[in-house]
């Protein structure tokens, strides 16, 4: 069982159209990314924003040559493919 993170979606959301600093903006994303992919009741709209959110930091890291978040984005990536992973396998059960 995942613990789900205390974030607030809409809030996060908000604080990423507002900021002007791409490394906040990939701090952000990386929150709301994993937010979703520890949400209780996770469906695949989850894991697809989860996914939407790490492809834009993924996209700043590489603009602003951030090693340290690009493995953050990695780390993200291998937790949204095993949970995809996990869906397709209780589907076919």
């Amino acid at each position: 069982m995942k613990a789900q993170t205390k974030e607030n979606p809409y809030l996060l959301s908000k604080q990423i159209n507002s900021s002007k600093n791409d490394k906040e903006k990939i701090k952000l994303y990386l929150r709301l990314g994993e937010y979703y992919v520890t949400k209780a009741g996770e469906e695949k709209k989850d894991l697809d924003s989860a996914a939407i959110c790490n492809k834009e930091a993924q996209k700043l890291s590489l603009k602003t040559g951030d090693q340290l978040n690009l493995g953050k984005v990695m780390l993200l990536d291998a937790k949204i493919d095993k949970d995809k992973e996990n869906g397709i396998l209780l589907f076919l059960k």
